[in-house]
């Protein structure tokens, strides 16, 4: 079975309608103002409105407010918040259920580096940032290795992987790296920043199909 996959960035109740219907098992609404796929309140009730009951909806903040959280949470019915700034651990407790939190990797990863984090349900590995002082929290469309970080920490929390995911590589992510619960895909199926490619969705879903297909049925049930 292959991993669950996780559209995020999604600006527009059209480009939210035909990412579900091509298979996309969450969506992502960017709340962080700074960055070119923001949404404000009004545009996520309509993607919301669009697409409800059929998908789950992930708020996407950066060291926002909890009561902003909070409120969009309830208004919007997000099933995830999704924390991808330096907020600490004590945020995703008041949050509760359905957190995740993204971690962006500059190296090798240590259990102590993510025990803080046992309190959300799960963890989203990142692109490692630039010494740019960039302000871009995910987007970005840079890979990283992986493989190198991932599977020694999949354990009860959900993973999630991010970073420079597209059609020409999703097959070769998926297989590097079994039991990784879903993958995050943003700039790598747009035709500019947030505004979602139909053409590359499409693909995107076909070779993760394709892939999926052609492994041994042990392998497959095993993923499961």
């Amino acid at each position: 079975m292959r991993p669950k996959v996780k559209i995020c960035g999604v600006t527009t109740p059209a480009d939210a309608r035909r990412a579900v219907a091509l298979g996309a098992d969450y969506l992502g609404l960017n709340f962080y103002e700074k960055s070119p796929r923001f949404v404000g309140a009004e545009r996520a009730q309509e993607i919301a409105d669009a697409v409800a009951g059929s998908v789950d909806l992930v708020g996407v903040f950066v060291d926002a407010p909890l009561e902003l959280m909070q409120r969009l949470r309830a208004a919007l019915d997000l099933r995830w918040v999704q924390l991808h700034g330096n907020e600490p651990p004590e945020v995703a407790e008041a949050l509760g259920d359905g957190v995740i939190k993204a971690l962006r990797v500059a190296g090798p990863l240590v259990e102590p580096e993510i025990a803080p984090w046992s309190v959300a349900g799960a963890l989203l590995f990142d692109t490692p940032p630039q010494e740019t002082g960039e302000e871009l929290y995910g987007g970005t469309g840079r890979s990283w290795s992986y493989g190198d970080v991932v599977p020694q920490l999949a354990g009860g929390q959900r993973i999630f992987i991010a970073g420079g995911i597209r059609p020409g590589n999703v097959a070769e992510v998926a297989a590097s790296l079994p039991g990784v619960h879903a993958i995050d895909v943003c700039s790598g199926v747009e035709s500019e920043p947030g505004i979602k490619s139909e053409s590359l969705m499409i693909e995107l879903f076909k070779r993760l199909e394709s892939a999926d297909s052609k492994r041994p049925e042990g392998a497959r049930a095993q993923a499961r």
